[in-house]
């Protein structure tokens, strides 16, 4: 487990070292490299995986550091990076970390860098062109169409492109010709593809890894529940990816394994 939560902390400040070098190519010496709409991708192929793994594996960093200058300029590399992205979910999940050490540690210093970090992050908020194909308000609305047609147990498993389509109306024209098979938001893709039944066992095991992290001593320190608390929240606003899944498998192991008894 240690030995995997190091490579993470590696993995991630190599991918924050290839955006800031990606930065520089594209807006500074205006090489045609890969981008995506402008936004930095890393190796991954997709700024909001990138910004998500990012996200995700700051609070290991975050708890690995003593000084406070080494946590201070970790955390502007980290919110840098994630800017340049332009992932806004994985930009509100950053302000979530912090927001969350301000409640369970009580410190007034965390709150109010917190408050912050959320100013700063509302007032670069990427602004982008909407398309029905990143529209989450026109997939979110269409999904739960889908889910009403077969509310028990969904469409099956990696079919919710077809619960998609099935969904759309004669004058959806927009969204008759581009694919998404995909919902932005874990929740709905599990009740459009397992319906009720199987929303009913992720949540049941949601609620059974929270009550092991509750059993667990120093849970409030340990860089793997948070991660765990960003994952649920950055699941729903985006595609989530192996990288992203890393850390709730660790997450859900971790609490398993150190619950005394």
């Amino acid at each position: 487990m240690t030995v995997i939560i190091k490579l993470i902390r590696i993995s991630a400040f190599v991918t924050i070292g290839l955006i800031f070098v990606q930065a520089i190519l594209f807006f500074v010496l205006n090489w045609q490299i890969y981008t995506f709409n402008g936004r930095m991708t890393a190796f991954l192929g997709n700024p909001n995986f990138a910004g998500g793994f990012l996200a995700l594996s700051f609070p290991l960093v975050y708890f690995s550091q003593q000084r406070i200058t080494s946590i201070t300029f970790s955390s502007i590399l980290f919110f840098i990076a994630i800017l340049l992205t332009q992932s806004r979910g994985a930009l509100l999940a950053f302000w979530l970390f912090w927001l969350s050490l301000s409640i369970f540690y009580k410190a007034k210093q965390v709150l109010l860098f917190s408050l912050m970090v959320l100013i700063v992050t509302l007032w670069v908020f990427p602004q982008r062109l909407s398309s029905p194909f990143e529209n989450r308000q026109i997939i979110w609305q269409k999904a739960i169409t889908a889910w009403a047609q077969k509310p028990l147990f969904g469409w099956g498993i990696e079919r919710f492109e077809v619960g998609f389509k099935a969904s759309l109306k004669p004058n959806d024209y927009d969204l008759h010709n581009i694919r998404v098979d995909k919902a932005h938001n874990l929740i709905l893709e599990i009740l459009v593809t397992q319906g009720v039944v199987g929303l009913s066992i992720w949540i049941f095991l949601i609620m059974e890894i929270l009550k092991l992290f509750k059993r667990a001593t120093d849970t409030e320190s340990n860089p793997l529940f948070y991660s765990f608390l960003l994952f649920l929240f950055l699941s729903q606003l985006n595609v989530i990816n192996i990288n992203q899944w890393i850390f709730f498998y660790l997450a859900a192991g971790f609490a398993s394994s150190s619950t005394p008894g």
